[in-house]
C-alpha cells in the first residue's frame, strides 16, 4: 500500500441485482455468519489497500442512486444480517429526496467473485451520529456466507493504536459495476478520549480522537480497536498527515428500536442491537456492560466503562 502514490487498480467487479435471494428457500434452510477481526494491516500511517476485497462483506461503500446518477457517498461496516452502521451525516443532504424516494440508498461490498449489494430499507438514528442501516440483500448471496465485523464495548486508552477503514470514488461508479473504488485504511494511535461528548455541536456524543489521516469518502467507516473489533464509526477529520479523525463510539445506539428485520421473521419485533447479540445475530464483545434504563418514559443506555 502506498499514501502519496496508490497503485493504479486496474480491476472490475460486477454485481448482479436480484429479488431477495433468500425468497423461495424451504424453511429451516441455513446460510453462514462469520464473525471477523480485522486487525491492523500497518503499524502506522495511511493509503490505499492494494486488494479491494480484504475486508469482505465486512466493509461497505455507501451509494445514493437517483434518476440519473449513482454516486458514492461514505462508507460502512456490516455487523449483522441485514445490519450494518454508518454515520449519520452522510444522509443528511438527501433525507428529503430520501423520504420522497427521489434517491435511494445502497450499500456494496466488494468481494472475489463480485459485488454483494444491499439496498436501505430503515435508517435508525438517535442522538449520536452513528446510524443503524436496516438492509435488505438484492444480489446473489456469497457461496461462504457473510463476513460480519464484530462489535466491542471497549473504551480504548490513550495511546493505544486504532485502525480506520473505508472507500472512496476515484473513478466511474454504476450500481453494478465498481471500476475504480479505492480501499482505504489509516492507523494511529488514540490520542482523545471523550466518555460523553468533545462538544455541544460537532461531536455531542461519546467519541475519540486519533492521531492519522483520513479522507473524504472514509466517512461512517469502522473504527477497529487493537483486537479488530468495531469501537465505532468515522464522524470527522482534518484531512491532515496526522488528522485528527475523529470516530463516535457505537454503543449509545444499542437501545435504538429496529422495526423490521431481513431475514424477515427470525426473530420477534421490535428488537435493537442488544437483544440481536442475545440471539447471536450479531456479535458483541462483553455486552453486560450495556443495560437498559427504562426510567423516565424512554429507553436509554447505561454503560460501564472498561479498558
Amino acid at each position: 500500500m502506498s499514501s502519496s502514490n496508490p497503485p493504479k487498480i486496474r480491476d472490475e467487479r460486477k454485481g448482479r441485482i436480484t429479488v431477495d435471494p433468500l425468497q423461495g428457500l424451504a424453511i429451516g434452510a441455513e446460510f453462514k455468519l462469520r464473525f471477523m477481526d480485522y486487525l491492523p494491516v500497518i503499524a502506522a500511517g495511511a493509503g490505499s489497500i492494494d486488494r479491494w476485497d480484504h475486508f469482505g462483506s465486512g466493509l461497505l461503500s455507501i451509494g445514493i442512486k437517483t434518476a440519473d446518477s449513482f454516486s458514492i457517498e461514505g462508507s460502512g461496516v456490516l455487523i449483522g444480517p441485514g445490519l450494518g452502521l454508518a454515520a449519520r451525516h452522510v444522509f443528511d443532504s438527501y433525507l428529503d429526496d430520501l423520504s420522497s424516494g427521489k434517491a435511494v440508498p445502497y450499500a456494496i461490498s466488494i468481494l472475489q467473485s463480485g459485488l454483494l449489494i444491499w439496498k436501505l430499507h430503515q435508517l435508525v438514528i438517535g442522538d449520536s451520529d452513528v446510524a443503524i442501516l436496516r438492509l435488505d440483500l438484492c444480489s446473489e448471496l456469497p457461496e461462504d456466507g457473510l463476513h460480519l465485523a464484530s462489535l466491542t464495548t471497549r473504551t480504548p486508552v490513550v495511546g493505544e493504536t486504532v485502525m480506520f477503514a473505508g472507500t472512496r470514488n476515484r473513478g466511474v461508479t454504476t450500481l453494478n459495476a465498481s471500476h475504480d473504488i479505492e480501499v482505504r485504511v489509516g492507523v494511529g494511535e488514540v490520542t482523545e478520549v471523550h466518555p460523553l461528548a468533545r462538544d455541544s455541536v460537532m461531536l455531542p456524543n461519546p467519541c475519540i480522537g486519533v492521531k492519522c489521516s483520513t479522507i473524504g469518502g472514509m466517512s461512517g467507516g469502522p473504527v477497529f480497536d487493537m483486537h479488530g473489533k468495531v469501537l465505532g464509526t468515522l464522524s470527522s477529520s482534518i484531512e491532515d498527515n496526522e488528522g485528527p479523525s475523529y470516530a463516535s463510539l457505537w454503543w449509545p445506539s444499542a437501545a435504538l428500536n429496529i422495526n423490521t428485520i431481513w431475514p424477515p421473521g427470525f426473530i420477534e419485533l421490535p428488537t435493537n442491537l442488544l437483544s440481536l447479540s442475545k440471539r447471536g445475530a450479531i456479535s458483541i464483545d462483553k455486552v453486560d456492560v450495556l443495560m437498559l434504563d427504562q426510567q423516565h418514559g424512554r429507553e436509554d443506555i447505561l454503560y460501564y466503562p472498561w479498558s
